[in-house]
């Protein structure tokens, strides 16, 4: 685990040297959950990324560790990713992982300054998950669930870009 952490850290270090950052979302209230092309998940539902997304599972099911990439906090898409997938405020996600560091049950994921960011590191990393606005979809990637205004819609079949 600390490894994946240490090389998901490393590879954001990398891409915020790089130049053509996009902003986290422009107004794009749908959001896209992405993994890495070659990983076996294709689909997953509300209650599979409250998992992941709050590092209850740490594992995908054929083994790979589980790299979590969060955008800031504050930004629209994050702000509406934890309303809708984790049913938590921005205060109440906040007060979520002070809780768990307190508790001694881990760190928050990795934050990612912007959507090409997590874009980068999912199609690098082979056990890594994040979120971008639909609009800003690339190839190389991906795609496990959708999440609209209020809810999330799984991948019928996890679509590849």
């Amino acid at each position: 685990m600390l490894r994946s952490r240490l090389t998901a850290l490393l590879f954001l270090a990398l891409a915020l040297a790089g130049a053509g950052s996009l902003p986290a979302v422009a107004g794009d209230s749908e959001l896209v959950v992405i993994v890495n092309a070659k990983n076996p998940a294709s689909a997953l539902s509300r209650d599979e990324l409250e998992s992941l997304f709050t590092l209850s599972r740490q594992r995908w099911s054929h083994g790979d560790a589980v790299i979590v990439l969060n955008l800031e906090a504050g930004t629209p898409a994050r702000v509406h990713f934890d309303r809708v997938v984790l049913g938590m405020t921005p205060d109440e996600a906040a007060r979520f992982w002070i809780d768990r560091r307190i508790r001694g049950r881990g760190n928050p994921p990795t934050k990612a300054p912007n959507a090409t960011t997590v874009i980068k590191a999912v199609a690098a990393l082979s056990g890594a998950i994040g979120y971008v606005p639909k609009s800003q979809l690339p190839a190389g990637v991906k795609v496990v669930a959708q999440i609209t205004s209020d809810r999330v819609v799984p991948e019928k079949q996890g679509s590849s870009r």
